[in-house]
């Protein structure tokens, strides 16, 4: 939904605070490189920049935003900073996994891409998980809503996810077939290891996952 309409006298917006970002190493090891050639090994405390690429293998790292948000990334994952500044934080997915938990009073877009598909959201916590061999992204939406929008050849779709609600985009597939979406419940998503990982570190994900249960249908 979009709302076009303005009040005639408008209230001059905060100026938006420009972001940093800080690298925790959580367990294992963590690389990281300016240019996607040369990689070495990341310390914990280190400040990123945009054009900051990240990848783990058996490690699980955490990147503080500066905003109060955070990004964590799963084993056998890579990403790439590219953008970070006052107006926007965007992240590319290579492959693996990421968490997402954006602070509810951020000023600045929260934007994460992989596979010709971009998502965005605005206070909400949210997974994303590429797999480039199988050409699949999968989205989870877990509080408040995503937004995500599917580039392809010759059309582009655009989808709005609620919380619970997962979209699998599979760009082997046609257009008009390569898009999924379902309904997961609290059960459902409490297999997921990487999320399981992640709540013992949230209050706000286990609440956003006990409201799952809450908004259920009954049966």
């Amino acid at each position: 939904r979009q709302d076009t309409s303005q009040d005639s006298q408008t209230t001059p917006q905060k100026e938006a605070t420009p972001l940093s970002a800080e690298l925790h190493i959580i367990d294992g090891s963590v690389e990281i490189s300016a240019d996607g050639a040369t990689w070495q090994v990341a310390a914990t405390g280190r400040t990123l920049a945009a054009g900051t690429q990240l990848r783990t293998a058996d490690g699980r790292a955490e990147i503080n935003l500066s905003d109060g948000s955070l990004l964590r990334l799963d084993q056998d994952t890579q990403i790439e900073i590219n953008q970070l500044n006052d107006q926007a934080l965007n992240v590319k997915v290579s492959k693996g996994k990421i968490y997402n938990l954006v602070s509810e009073d951020t000023q600045q877009t929260w934007k994460i891409t992989g596979l010709d598909t971009e998502i965005t959201a605005l206070g909400t916590i949210f997974t994303v998980a590429v797999d480039p061999e199988e050409k699949i992204i999968n989205t989870t939406a877990l509080e408040h809503q995503v937004f995500v929008e599917v580039k392809q050849p010759k059309t582009t779709q655009k989808l709005t996810l609620d919380p619970g609600q997962n979209l699998t985009v599979d760009l082997s597939l046609n257009p008009e077939e390569s898009l999924k979406e379902t309904a997961l419940t609290a059960e459902e998503l409490n297999t997921d290891k990487f999320l399981q990982w992640n709540l013992d570190r949230d209050p706000r994900l286990k609440s956003a996952i006990d409201n799952l249960d809450d908004k259920a249908p009954s049966t």
